[in-house]
This record gives C-alpha cells, sequence and structure tokens, in this order.
C-alpha cells in the first residue's frame, strides 16, 4: 500500500508537487550529528510516520551520487537542514544546499533549518569556522571561482531562514517540536480524500494533535457532534490517510446500526476479518473477545468505531488501552459525549458547523457543480445556505434536491421547507431524537417549541413545576448534541433541531387543537377564542404579539392534561379574562402577566399547582382556595396593586418562594407565613403600606429576605435576637429605605450564613449593630441619623475586626457613605473576588491616629510606601497590612489597584483586579483595605536579607478624582481575636499607648482598641 503521506496531490496548479517520494530530506554533516542528533530526529520522523531521506541509508549503489541526491531533494516535499559547526566544511553539504534552495525557489519546497549548537549570526556573517570552511574552500578552488560564491550566498540564505537554534535547549523538547511542526505542514499538503469534501482539510489539520501519531501510548480519540455533520467523513479520511502507519487496521462503520441488526459474536467476527485473521470460528461473544484481544496484544493498530451510542455497544469489542501495542489509535465517533466520558476518552474533537463560505462553497458544487451560484439564483442560495445552518448533510441533499430547478419551483420549495422539513434530513436527525427516554423527548420538544433561547435556569425551573427533571434532562440533550448551553446560560439547538421537534408535534394531529403543545399565536387565539382545545394539549406558550385574545369562559375546561400556560405577553398586549373563566386542574405551572380578573377562578380546585406567576396583575386577593393548593412552591404576584392581604398559607406547606414586592395596597402578610419549614425566598421589596409581618419566622430554609422600601415597618415586629437567630440559613438580608431607629443589638451577629446586608438609606438609623462574622458585603449608604460618625476610628477598626479568619475565601466589601449609593450599579466584584482580602469605603478624609503615615512618593493618583516586613510574617498568625487611602472624587466609578516589588526592581508589577464602586456628586471617603501578604504578592520580592517590600496604590476614576494620603499597618490575627473577646470598657486605667514601629506591631488590640475608643 502506499505511503500516507505520499500520493497523488489533488491540487491542479502546482505540477511540481503533485507527486513525492519522500516527505523529509534530511541534510546533515556526518562527523557533527550522525550518531546524536541526526539519528534521533530521524527515528522521531519514524514514529511519526514521516518518510526521510539521508544520503547515508538511502543512496542507490551504482548510482551517480549527484546525480542521487538531486533527484532525491526534488522528490521530497521539504527538507531539514541540520546546520553544525563543521557543516561548511563537507561541499557535498554545500551542494545538497544550494540544490535544496534552489528547489524551494524554483518548486516551492519548505526548507526547515536546525542550527545545531552554533550561531546564526556565525553563519550569515559566515566567521568563526563557516569563515575557515570557505576560506579553505576558496584555497582549492580558487577566489574567482563562482562555485564558493554561490555556497557563500545559500549559507547567507539559510541563516535568514525561520528555524531552530539548539543552544541552550533540551535536545528531546527540539525534536519533539521540529516533528509537530513538519508534521503540520505535511498533512496541510495532504490531497483531499475526495476533491468535493469541502472543509475536510481543515478538520483533518484540527484533528491530528489530539492523535499525536508521533507518540508511543495508545490514545482513544473521539470525534463529536450532531448527526449530518460529517464524523464519519472526516474519520474516514483519516483512516485513509493513515493506515499504512499501522500493523492492523480496521473501520467499524455503523455501529449501533449493525448492533441493531446482528448480534456481537458477528460483529467481532467482522473486527477479525477486517484484521486479517484467518481463523474467525467462535462461540460466543467471550471466546470472541478473547481472540480479538489476542490478535491486537502488542501490535501498533488503528480502529476506527463509527457511530457509536452506547458505551455498552463496545463490550467485548475493544476495551482497555493494555489490549494494544505501543502508539496504537482507536478513534470513536459519536453522537452522544456521554458515551466518551463512560469510556474514559477524555481527547475529543468536537465537529463545529461549516462555516458561511464553506457551506457555500459546497452547497454550489451540489447545486450548480461549481464554487458560486448560477446568475439570478444568489439571493435564494444565501437562504437556502442560511437555511442548513452549516450541517453539511441539509447542505448536500438541498444542493442536489435543487439542482437543475427554476427559480419559481426553487421559492416554493423553500416556502414547503419552514413547514415539512425534508425527510432525508429529518431521518438522520430524528436517530437522536428517537433514542432518548419518554422525558427526555418532552424536554427536548418543549425547548424546541417554547424555550429555544431562554435561560436555562429559567426553563429548568419552569419544567421542575411540571415535575420533569430537567437537571438532568438537559445535561443528556446537551451530550447527545440535541441541544447546546450559550456562554450566556441560554438554551439554544441547531435551527433544524428546533424544525423537527415542531415538525413531529405538527404530525400529532392535521386539528391545532389535537397537538401536545401551542407555539404560533394564530393557533392558540383559535383554540382559546374557539374552544377547540383537547385533552391531547399538554402546554401552551403565547408568544410576544400586540394582539388581542378573547378568551372562551370554557377555553380550558377540556384540556384535562395541560401542565403548562405561560403567556409572554408584550406591554400593551391584552389577553381578555372573562367572569366565569374555569382554569384547568390538571394545570402545574402558570405564568399570566397583566390577569385582568380579582381573583384567582378556583371554581376547578388546582390541586396540582406548583407554580403561578401573575405580575401586574388585578387580584385583590388569592383567596381560601389556595388552601388546597398543597403542592404549590412558588408563588409571584410582584406590583399586584390591588392585593390588601395575603391568605392563610398553613395549607401550602411546602412553598419555596413568595414575591409580592411592589405590592403598593398590601397592608398584612399572614401569621403562618412564619410557620412554612420549606420557605427560602421571601421578596416584599416597596410595599409601602405593609405593617404587618408574622411575629416570627420559624424556618431553617431561609436564604433571601427582602423588606426594602417598606416604610411602614419603623421597627421589625418582636423580631428578637433568638428570632433572628432561627434564621440560620439566611445569606441574603435587605432592610434599606426604612425608618427603623433602632435595631436590637445581637440581631445579625448568630446569623452566621449571611454574606449580604443592606442598610441602605435608613435614614433614622442611629446605630449599626455588631456585623455577622461571615459577612461579605455591606450597604450602609445614607445612614443620616447616625449617634457615631461611620468615619470614627473605632467603626474603622470595628470594620477590620469582623474579619472571619476562618473563612476567608473570597473578598469582603463595606459601602458606608454619607452620599447617596447608585444601587444600579453593583460592586465590581469579579475580577477582585479571586484575592482574599477586605474593602471598605467610609466617608471621611484623615487617617485614624493607628496607621502610619510613612510614603516613599505622594501623588495626587498614586503613592508608594515601604514596609518592612517581619522576619517572622511567614507564619501564618500574621493577617496582613491594614491600608486606608483617603480620596475626594466626584460622581465616577472609583477604582483602586496596588502592586509590589522589591526595592532594587524597576518595576511594579501589576494586578489584574483592583476594588471599586460608585457614588454619586462629591465625596470624601476614606478606603480601607486589608491587604493579604502571600508569595504572589509579597515573599517573590523578598531576597536574602532584605525584608524591605515596595506597595504602590493607584486610583482611577474621573479626572477630578484625588488621592489626599495614605495610612498603613502590620496587624497580627491574635490581636484582632483579643478584641473580639475583650470589653473595652474595662480598660479605662490605660494611659495613651506608643505606637510601635511597623516591624515590631505587637500591642495587644484589647490596648489598641482602648487607645481608638478613647479618641
Amino acid at each position: 500500500m502506499e505511503h500516507p503521506l505520499g500520493g497523488e496531490s489533488s491540487t491542479s496548479n502546482s505540477t511540481d508537487e503533485s507527486k513525492w517520494k519522500y516527505d523529509v530530506f534530511l541534510s546533515f554533516a556526518g562527523e557533527d550529528t550522525r550518531l546524536r542528533f541526526t539519528s534521533q530526529l530521524d527515528e522521531a520522523f519514524k514514529r511519526s510516520g514521516i518518510k526521510t531521506f539521508r544520503d547515508d541509508v538511502d543512496l542507490e549503489r551504482g548510482r551517480d551520487i549527484r546525480q542521487n541526491l538531486f533527484q532525491a531533494i526534488e522528490d521530497s516535499l521539504c527538507a531539514v537542514v541540520v546546520i553544525s559547526e563543521k557543516y561548511a566544511n563537507s561541499k557535498w553539504c554545500l551542494d545538497e544546499l544550494q540544490k535544496i534552495l534552489e528547489s524551494r525557489n524554483t518548486l516551492h519546497r519548505r526548507v526547515f533549518p536546525i542550527f545545531y549548537d552554533v550561531d546564526p549570526a556565525d553563519v550569515r556573517k559566515q566567521e568563526k569556522n563557516f569563515g575557515n570552511a570557505l576560506a579553505e574552500h576558496e584555497k582549492k578552488f580558487g577566489k574567482a571561482t563562482k562555485k564558493v560564491q554561490n555556497w557563500r550566498n545559500v549559507l547567507f540564505e539559510i541563516s535568514n531562514l525561520s528555524g531552530w537554534d539548539t543552544r541552550g535547549k533540551n535536545e528531546a523538547d527540539v525534536i519533539k517540536n521540529i516533528v509537530g511542526e513538519v508534521w503540520t505542514y505535511l498533512i496541510s499538503k495532504l490531497p483531499s480524500y475526495n476533491d468535493n469534501l469541502v472543509g475536510i482539510d481543515s478538520r483533518v489539520v484540527d484533528l491530528m494533535p489530539l492523535l499525536d501519531v508521533g507518540s508511543n501510548e495508545v490514545r482513544f480519540v473521539g470525534i463529536w457532534s450532531m448527526g449530518g455533520a460529517g464524523k464519519t467523513t472526516l474519520a474516514r479520511v483519516v483512516f485513509e490517510k493513515l493506515s499504512n502507519m499501522y500493523e492492523m487496521c480496521c473501520f467499524l462503520a455503523n455501529v449501533r446500526e449493525t448492533l441493531q441488526r446482528e448480534d456481537r459474536v458477528s460483529v467481532q467476527k467482522r473486527i477479525l476479518s477486517h484484521l486479517k485473521a484467518t481463523d474467525t470460528e467462535i462461540l460466543d461473544d467471550y471466546e470472541g473477545r478473547k481472540m480479538i484481544r489476542k490478535l491486537l496484544y502488542g501490535k501498533k493498530v488503528l480502529i476506527v468505531l463509527d457511530d457509536v451510542d452506547n458505551h455498552n455497544q463496545l463490550k467485548n469489542l475493544v476495551e482497555s488501552p493494555d489490549w494494544y501495542g505501543e502508539g496504537s489509535r482507536i478513534i470513536i465517533t459519536t453522537r452522544d459525549s456521554h458515551v466518551l466520558t463512560a469510556l474514559r476518552v477524555t481527547r475529543i474533537y468536537e465537529m463545529k458547523m461549516m462555516k458561511t463560505d464553506e457551506s457555500l462553497q459546497l452547497f454550489c458544487n451540489k447545486a450548480f457543480h461549481k464554487d458560486q451560484p448560477e446568475e439570478n439564483y444568489s439571493k435564494l442560495t444565501e437562504s437556502v445556505v442560511e437555511y442548513a445552518g452549516g450541517l453539511p448533510l441539509a447542505l448536500e441533499i438541498l444542493g442536489s434536491f435543487l439542482c437543475g430547478r427554476s427559480k419559481a419551483e426553487w421559492i416554493d420549495a423553500l416556502d414547503r421547507l419552514k413547514r415539512i422539513p425534508d425527510n432525508n434530513i429529518n431521518e438522520v436527525l430524528r436517530i437522536s431524537y428517537d433514542g432518548l427516554d419518554e422525558e427526555e423527548k418532552t424536554i427536548f420538544l418543549d425547548i424546541a417549541c417554547f424555550f429555544k433561547g431562554w435561560k436555562k435556569k429559567e426553563v429548568i425551573l419552569l419544567l421542575k413545576g411540571c415535575d420533569i427533571h430537567s437537571k438532568i434532562g438537559i445535561k443528556v440533550l446537551i451530550e447527545k448534541t440535541l441541544l447546546v448551553e450559550t456562554g450566556a446560560c441560554t438554551l439554544q439547538m441547531h435551527d433544524l433541531l428546533q424544525e423537527l421537534g415542531r415538525y413531529i408535534v405538527r404530525q400529532e394531529s392535521p386539528n391545532v387543537g389535537e397537538r401536545s403543545r401551542l407555539w404560533e399565536f394564530d393557533d392558540i387565539k383559535e383554540v382559546l377564542e374557539n374552544n377547540k382545545g383537547s385533552e391531547k394539549i399538554q402546554a401552551i406558550v403565547v408568544p410576544q404579539k400586540n394582539r388581542i385574545v378573547n378568551i372562551h369562559s370554557e377555553a380550558f375546561s377540556k384540556m384535562s392534561n395541560i401542565r403548562l400556560l405561560i403567556f409572554s405577553l408584550k406591554e400593551f398586549s391584552t389577553v381578555k379574562s372573562p367572569r366565569g373563566l374555569k382554569l384547568s386542574s390538571a394545570l402545574k405551572v402558570v405564568r399570566w402577566p397583566n390577569f385582568q380578573l380579582n381573583a384567582l377562578p378556583l371554581e376547578n380546585p388546582l390541586e396540582k399547582l406548583v407554580h403561578i406567576e401573575m405580575p401586574n396583575s388585578q387580584i385583590k386577593q388569592l383567596g381560601n382556595g389556595i388552601q388546597i393548593m398543597r403542592k404549590l412552591k412558588f408563588i409571584n404576584l410582584r406590583n399586584s396593586m390591588n392585593l390588601v392581604e395575603t391568605p392563610d398559607f398553613s395549607g401550602i406547606p411546602y412553598l419555596e418562594y413568595l414575591c409580592l414586592s411592589r405590592c403598593k395596597s398590601l397592608v398584612r402578610v399572614h401569621q403562618s407565613l412564619g410557620k412554612l419549614k420549606a420557605l427560602a425566598m421571601v421578596e416584599l421589596e416597596l410595599c409601602m403600606n405593609l405593617e404587618i409581618l408574622p411575629r416570627k419566622l420559624e424556618t431553617n430554609s431561609l436564604t433571601m429576605l427582602n423588606l426594602r422600601g417598606c416604610e411602614k415597618l419603623a421597627v421589625l415586629p418582636e423580631f428578637e435576637e433568638d428570632d433572628f437567630g432561627s434564621l440560620s440559613s439566611l445569606v441574603a438580608l435587605d432592610l434599606s429605605w426604612n425608618n427603623f431607629v433602632n435595631l436590637p443589638s445581637g440581631c445579625f451577629s448568630s446569623l452566621f450564613r449571611l454574606r449580604f446586608l443592606s442598610l441602605d438609606s435608613c435614614k433614622s438609623l442611629k446605630s449599626l449593630p455588631r456585623l455577622p462574622p461571615r459577612l461579605f458585603g455591606l450597604h450602609a449608604t445614607s445612614c443620616l441619623s447616625m449617634e457615631t460618625p461611620l468615619s470614627s476610628d473605632e467603626h474603622i477598626w470595628n470594620l477590620v475586626a469582623s474579619l472571619d479568619h476562618e473563612c476567608r475565601g473570597r473578598t469582603k466589601y463595606y459601602v458606608i457613605s454619607d452620599e447617596d449609593y447608585d444601587d444600579d450599579r453593583p460592586l465590581d466584584e469579579t475580577k477582585s473576588a479571586p484575592l482574599r482580602d477586605f474593602f471598605a469605603i467610609i466617608p471621611g478624609r484623615g487617617i485614624p491616629s493607628w496607621f502610619s503615615m510613612d510614603t516613599l512618593e505622594m501623588r495626587w493618583h498614586h503613592c508608594v510606601i515601604e514596609v518592612n516586613i517581619p522576619r517572622d510574617f511567614r507564619d501564618s498568625e500574621w493577617l496582613g497590612i491594614v491600608v486606608c487611602l483617603p480620596v475626594t472624587f466626584f460622581s465616577s466609578m472609583l477604582k483602586i489597584y496596588w502592586s509590589t516589588k522589591a526595592p532594587e526592581d524597576d518595576d511594579f508589577i501589576h494586578k489584574e483586579w483592583g476594588h471599586g464602586t460608585a457614588l454619586f456628586s462629591r465625596s470624601d471617603c476614606q478606603c480601607i483595605m486589608v491587604l493579604e501578604l502571600n508569595e504572589e504578592t509579597c515573599w517573590q520580592h523578598l531576597r536574602g536579607h532584605n525584608n524591605s517590600l515596595h506597595i504602590k496604590f493607584e486610583i482611577y476614576g474621573d479626572r477630578d478624582a484625588e488621592l489626599c494620603g495614605c495610612g498603613w499597618r502590620l496587624i497580627r490575627k491574635e490581636e484582632i481575636r483579643q478584641a473580639e473577646r475583650c470589653n473595652l470598657n474595662d480598660f479605662n486605667q490605660v494611659t495613651q499607648p506608643q505606637l510601635a514601629t511597623p516591624h515590631e506591631v505587637s500591642l495587644p488590640w484589647s490596648v489598641l482598641g482602648y487607645y481608638i475608643r478613647s479618641k
């Protein structure tokens, strides 16, 4: 069989490259490198299946050596020239080099120079040994001869080519890089398996690094994509190109289909036949397994298993890597990535859809037998290519179908495709759908009909309400390439797969009222207005249209199996709900914005209802009928202006989420809400007339409580410390824009899981209670009645002391300002989260007296400090450096960056992160940070006996932002722990302490705390 890297090229414009005998001509000086570098390089080429010519091995005896060498150069696709110290001593090497560069210029051969332990500049300038060698040649041939001048020219020319300089480098690494680059070049020059396989060459090149045919390890490689993308074609092309490199080869096509009609023994016999086994008589699959393993053991084999859709299909066929010899490759093509996961295949090539130019070329090849469309067919061609979405199968089928047809026939065919997809395309795509279980089919059809482009989280929530295991189901659909999750966490699928799903539903019945799903507005309007529904309907999602729907009062009565009802309405859409409207008792999920009735229609008990959303509704009361909705978990009546009070919740014990935000007439929330054990989230934001809350919340599940803007709640009614303590699971608490005067002193301290607390614009609040130990973010802007200024030394230290030393996994943020905080611009936490530190913004301009204010450099936008790091600072007992930066700035997103270096270094190492926040109007504030010193920020800069560290702080804001100073101090964890344990009032007898020097901080925080407090 012909060598895989040889053969006839399909490139029509390069007759010189149409045939070659060798892949690489290897030119070298035998005296220097034959026994070492060149031999190792040649062996590496051979292991990779690259055929080389070496003059010391491949010269034919009895022929003219010069002619033989020059012919070999012309018969090679590229040349690798190893230029060593004595290369120029050999006239044979110089003649070879001259011929190689001549072939480069005339036959467009690629040349790869390797400068083996020589300086390329010496080659270029012909100095040292190269100059001496050429001088010797001139003595022999005479200075006037052209021969030596030509040699000088070619040495100069090759020295200017890109190559490898081996000096100071590991030879094994250099050889690996050389083989890799030569291999990539050779692959790019290989002929296509078929001239009509558009785009295949680039995909072969992309796949080759995963195969890494030069490696001796046994590799399993997967090719994964949706049906019709070209997996089999790619695998076949690679198989044909590489098969001659292996002792045994087998391409087993259509594994899924074959095992459906044949037993495993028959497939084993087929494999043995491919592998040229003479005796294929086997009794059972276990016997076949032993025979296959015996045949393969120790052999270098190439096996392709095409279209595998279940990892069990490969049982007793090809299994463990220890079945095979070194360098074996097993390629598996599949539509299901879980097959590869189950087989522990980690090298996976995901085939992407064709690019637009590739799609156009493939389609035109089939439709017009050329690369471009016929005149007057360009627009129609673009429409077909767009419809195919880069799927090669669709492009080929549609191109062949439309070939030779008139424009009118094209237009008619395209119109038909919008309603009736091509059968040949659907047959291939439907294979993956047919392999799903019933629940996965339900999810696929729901997404195809309704939820393509929706957020994954929202789809999971809605389908979970329908008692569908959507998390694992969506994962399976993604693995089977029926679904894609985008970077924005939305669910997408190929347009042809969406059309397949919708076509499956349309095929259920010619009568729209007898189909399982309705998604087109006109179909829904017909069914709901004319009462044409049936028990077949499972789900209705009304698309966004500026249209009116007049629902028949009995429209849902016949829908005894409907589980999902969603109105995705635009602002001016109207769904007129008649009095006497009856909802189906089968409903599990209802989303109906702008609901016009005053109460839920409960003539039919909604016992199966799990999820109800009616924002902006006219509902005044939910009614006592809610008592029988025992499965209800999710209620959202946001912005329902007429809602006055909530019902008794005791009948819905599994409620997890309640949103009544902006229900401005709401006065009372029923006491029973506090007894719901499963309750996780409560949102009552801007319920401005809310006066009565449950006296006690007896739930251990509540993670988020939002009482923002509930102005009538002057205090939290009977929320004692123990009551808050029962909220042990609370993560986020928003009490902003309320009129609280005081909060119980210990109300937050026992909330060990609380991460985010907002007290913004609590303008009557006189003091902050002690903060919980693991708080990550505090907003307390515009708290204008604080009895103790927030900028006092005491508050600054209390914030620093609130650090939790057992849980320092991410940044802490405190935003405390006397200015108005921009609530719509969140803290920029994404970039700084990886660093474990603390950040607070506090009103005021001064620097607390317990900070050192020594600086090396002070500018309006940056400053530099020098910190003498204690010799025991690596001890984990050191917390870090507390820094105070007074800043003045106008309306801006203030950002602060910091970087470090050793004093003798020129440049600071800049971090790729920064703290930041936004404040309205002019603001004088103190930015307090605790910087943790670790390998990245500190130790890498400290050398020898030098314990000095330079730290630079830079501010970025508007052009008026100004840095007004810098204070800093080193602190120990134990000093903070002492402060937490001590009552500072017990230290009245302590006099004002002497501020310790930065490198001798040992003052207990109990004493320092008294000093701070006394000021």
